[in-house]
């Protein structure tokens, strides 16, 4: 069975617009946060709880909407307040023919997504996660930092 176009995969689902504002079974995504709503209270509760917690876990059945709450309703929020959202979703699937084994340990993985967030909001201040030994390494290093183009520190989530 194969997973449907950016559900997982990243790739980008339908365009949406004011005629067709619903994904379908594809999952908001940040560009498309203008068209979800009616989860506020479940997004003000979420948000509270990351900023105020070490640790925020979401769970629920599948299809309920949670990439939906993450990427369209808190991620926008959290890039409003000072934060740098990653998105990540670990793969423990087989590596592909030519891919380096080392590329599917889940810390080369979380790796990846910590440059690609950097990268797409144009951090050139910010070191390489890719070149650390690790995403702990990276993120407990004592030059850590990832200034936004004022200057003033974002917080990774």
């Amino acid at each position: 069975m194969t997973t449907p176009r950016g559900i997982i995969s990243g790739e980008p689902g339908p365009a949406l617009d004011a005629n067709s504002p619903w994904p379908g079974l594809v999952a908001f995504r940040e560009d498309s946060h203008q068209f979800f709503f009616g989860r506020a209270v479940e997004l003000d509760d979420l948000f509270r709880r990351v900023r105020r917690e070490t640790l925020t876990v979401l769970y629920a059945q599948s299809g309920l909407g949670k990439t939906s709450l993450l990427q369209a309703g808190l991620f926008p929020r959290l890039r409003e307040e000072g934060f740098l959202p990653i998105s990540i979703r670990l793969d423990f699937g087989e590596a592909e023919p030519g891919v380096r084994a080392d590329a599917d340990l889940p810390e080369r993985q979380i790796a990846h997504a910590l440059a690609r967030a950097i990268k797409d909001r144009g951090l050139r201040e910010a070191s390489d996660p890719v070149a650390a030994p690790g995403p702990w390494e990276y993120l407990h290093d004592l030059d850590f930092a990832l200034p936004d183009e004022t200057g003033s520190p974002l917080v990774p989530v």
